[in-house]
């Protein structure tokens, strides 16, 4: 089997900072106490994939975590695109704005970090933040994905983080897990092939742009929710469930969708948590946000022009969604 190997990994912030930077350490979930390590070979692609789900839910479970919830189609998605399934499931996870989905160029861009064995760029008019990674050896992209955010502290395969208090280490979780700041659009690009070496690669990278950046996507994370990504949890009766432990449990932003003027808002949660939600449209100086009870299923219309910011409590905890109209 291919040397398993990761590359370093890095975030720009167009004048580049990187992953392990104070600007943004802040808003980043913390790191795993210590590696949790893919297993070592498979001999076919249903038993790879059936792997990477089984040691992706194992490393979750260690971390007090839920298992993924995988769209019905995860096996028949192309490697780019369960990519963004994971990502966006663990961003959503620890609160963070999903990526809006895959965009032709970038999937380019992410192609070229394989055939050169090296972390992906991008130079693409707009943009403002990338984040990168590279993977080289693994079977199959879950596997590599599960590398990047479980298995990338010291003693892995990272080759940033060769002593525990290296910089580099966990760089590849913190590149998935970037807590984007800016209000422009979201996507990413990934895939998989064969490196310069002839070693299977796998690379991804994640964007934001600018006011003028609106890019076209091909798959979106608001189709892998319609195959069953991120399914919500079960509803819990009053009997079965106290208020208090209804306002403890998690919820997600299932969708958030322009159209047009109007902003569509679906929250998936147990029943009973009572949410509020603040719209703030971002000009000068924030304006509005006033928390107003909203449902799980709430439209906003007759939106003006502009940057907004979205925020919806539920119990003790607040999610932050940034969009534009127009």
């Amino acid at each position: 089997m291919p040397k398993l190997r990761l590359a370093v990994a890095c975030a720009v912030v167009l004048v580049i900072a990187t992953a392990g930077s104070s600007s943004a350490a802040g808003g980043l979930p913390p790191d795993p106490a210590s590696n949790f390590a893919p297993p070592p070979s498979c001999s076919t692609a249903a038993s790879c994939l059936a792997s990477a789900i089984t040691v992706l839910d194992r490393a979750r479970a260690r971390l007090g975590q839920p298992a993924y919830r995988l769209p019905s189609d995860f096996a028949a998605l192309t490697p780019a695109e369960q990519t963004l399934v994971l990502t966006d499931l663990d961003r959503l996870h620890y609160g963070l704005e999903p990526v809006t989905g895959l965009t032709a160029d970038l999937d380019a861009a992410a192609a070229g970090g394989v055939r050169l064995d090296r972390d992906p760029t991008a130079t693409i008019p707009g943009l403002i933040t990338l984040t990168s990674n590279w993977a080289s050896g693994y079977a199959d992209m879950p596997l590599a994905y599960e590398a990047w955010m479980y298995d990338d502290g010291p003693g892995a395969g990272n080759l940033d983080c060769v002593t525990a208090s290296a910089s580099g280490c966990w760089a590849h979780r913190h590149n998935i897990l970037w807590p984007f700041t800016g209000t422009g659009a979201l996507a990413m690009g990934a895939a998989a092939g064969v490196g310069s070496g002839g070693a299977p690669g796998y690379a991804m990278l994640i964007v934001q742009g600018g006011t003028a950046y609106h890019p076209a996507y091909l798959y979106t994370w608001s189709q892998a929710v319609a195959a069953g990504a991120g399914a919500p949890p079960p509803s819990v009766s009053a009997s079965e469930a106290s208020p208090a432990r209804i306002a403890r449990a998690p919820f997600r932003i299932a969708l958030l969708r322009v159209r047009g003027h109007s902003l569509i808002l679906r929250v998936a949660a147990l029943s009973g948590l009572r949410l509020r939600c603040a719209l703030t449209r971002l000009i000068g100086r924030a304006r509005g946000g006033r928390f107003r009870r909203c449902g799980a299923r709430t439209t906003y219309r007759k939106l003006s022009s502009g940057s907004y910011r979205l925020r919806v409590r539920g119990g003790a905890r607040t999610l932050t969604r940034s969009f534009r109209v127009g």
